[in-house]
């Protein structure tokens, strides 16, 4: 098969140079007997990936726009379009979903099971800024997520907010229909734009919060202003945390009015809501056209441990820090082991370890290794000589770390132990695991 960038004939029409599902495309019996499209894998040639996080990861070039992606593989389920943004707190996101001021009435609270077990679609990827739900919402791993208000463009990224390869839908089913928080227990923000100001009491994200009117949180109050699904939490008339959720600060669905999505949509009263628009006065977009809205992404996380990936620390650089232990040299098969299949124990000559600041490859515990040798301010194989056996590793638990010297990483060095006991093997007491890269 041949795999790059799509040619200009794949690409769709607009301002995203979007990369449109052709399916035209002849069916391949066997990946032995056809070649694909340029971008384009799978035994019919129809997806370029099974998630807008394999396609960047595969294509870290790739602009934002529309692939074809194909969750399950070689499983029953077909290929589809969706829309991925991939520049974004690293990129690979798959948009899931989209809440919206377009004068509908989709998200609501009597349709509140839209986050959860209920899986239609709706919507279409040629309106973006109207309600829309993807397969993607149920099909596609969701380990981080990602929240673009519009107008204004403030985004929030929550990073390992589900740890399991599930979807935001079966997390979402996961959790109980209405959840008392305490309003400083959210999932923490890992990157953004947004900040807490205005009547916006922190930046953490809630699912399904109970009413707590500024106060404790009142699960017996049947008839607050609960919501489902993502949420904020706001001040609205009676203090920080959660004051009226689900009438002020949800994605549409609110208790106190279970037909409609915001108390004021398609009024001229102003619009509640949105996530946190209303709180930071974001929503600025003309009431019931669509200008307002939030969109929703999801991301899998990148992990090449065989056994998962406790430590994502590194994850950003494309490498995975696995845990455990091996027999015999770095190199060998029983290191590989403890990569997931696809991957391997990072070598010399892998760019993903070159890219890696020093400050980053410190700023967790622990020594894990990599098949590379730093001898003499080099980076080269780890071999059994006195010349290339300082073997190379990651973590502030080496032995040798020095930010002003040079070896594989983009700055500083490493060595699993001091350069006069090195040896390129598992080093009981000293190797916490390996360092592992995409093949």
């Amino acid at each position: 098969m041949v795999a790059g960038a799509p040619s200009d004939d794949d690409k769709g029409s607009g301002s995203g140079s979007a990369y449109v599902f052709d399916d035209t495309i002849p069916n391949c019996p066997t990946s032995d007997t056809c070649e694909c499209k340029p971008g384009y894998v799978g035994a019919t040639c129809a997806s370029q990936g099974i998630d807008c996080q394999d396609i960047h990861f595969k294509n870290p070039n790739w602009p934002d726009g529309l692939y074809s992606i194909d969750p399950d593989g070689a499983g029953a389920g077909a290929p589809f379009e969706v829309y991925c943004d991939m520049a974004t707190d690293g990129g690979g996101w798959t948009l899931a979903a989209v809440s919206s001021d377009d004068g509908q009435n989709t998200w609501t609270w009597n349709n509140r099971h839209y986050w959860d077990t209920d899986t239609a679609i709706f919507g279409g990827l040629d309106a973006q800024d109207k309600d829309f739900k993807s397969r993607a919402h149920h099909e596609v791993v969701a380990n981080d997520l990602l929240f673009v208000h519009a107008p204004s463009g403030v985004w929030a990224a929550y990073g390992g907010v589900s740890t399991t390869p599930q979807s935001f839908g079966a997390f979402l089913t996961g959790l109980g229909d209405t959840i008392c928080w305490t309003g400083s227990d959210g999932y923490a923000m890992t990157a953004g734009t947004l900040t807490a100001s205005g009547s916006l009491c922190n930046t953490q994200l809630f699912i399904n919060p109970v009413d707590c009117d500024g106060g404790a949180c009142q699960a017996a109050n049947q008839s607050g202003n609960h919501a489902h699904g993502p949420t904020w939490s706001v001040n609205n008339n009676q203090g920080c945390p959660l004051d009226d959720p689900g009438y002020i600060s949800a994605l549409g669905p609110g208790k106190s009015h279970p037909s409609t999505e915001h108390p004021t949509e398609g009024s001229a009263a102003g619009l509640q809501g949105l996530g946190y628009g209303w709180a930071l006065g974001l929503n600025t977009g003309t009431i019931g056209s669509g200008e307002n809205h939030m969109r929703v992404y999801v991301r899998r996380a990148i992990c090449g441990c065989a056994a998962g990936c406790p430590n994502d620390a590194l994850n950003e650089y494309n490498v995975s820090v696995c845990p455990g232990s091996w027999i015999g040299a770095i190199g060998s098969a029983s290191a590989d082991g403890l990569c997931a299949a696809g991957w391997h124990v990072c070598t010399y000559n892998d760019s993903e370890i070159k890219q890696i600041p020093y400050d980053q490859a410190v700023s967790f515990g622990g020594c894990y290794a990599y098949n590379a040798s730093q001898d003499n301010n080099t980076c080269q194989v780890c071999g059994t000589s006195s010349n290339n056996n300082d073997m190379a590793g990651v973590g502030n638990g080496c032995d040798t770390l020095e930010s002003n010297n040079s070896g594989c990483t983009q700055s500083g060095r490493i060595d699993v132990r001091d350069w006069s006991k090195s040896q390129c093997s598992f080093q009981a007491g000293y190797t916490d695991g390996v360092v592992c890269c995409k093949d």
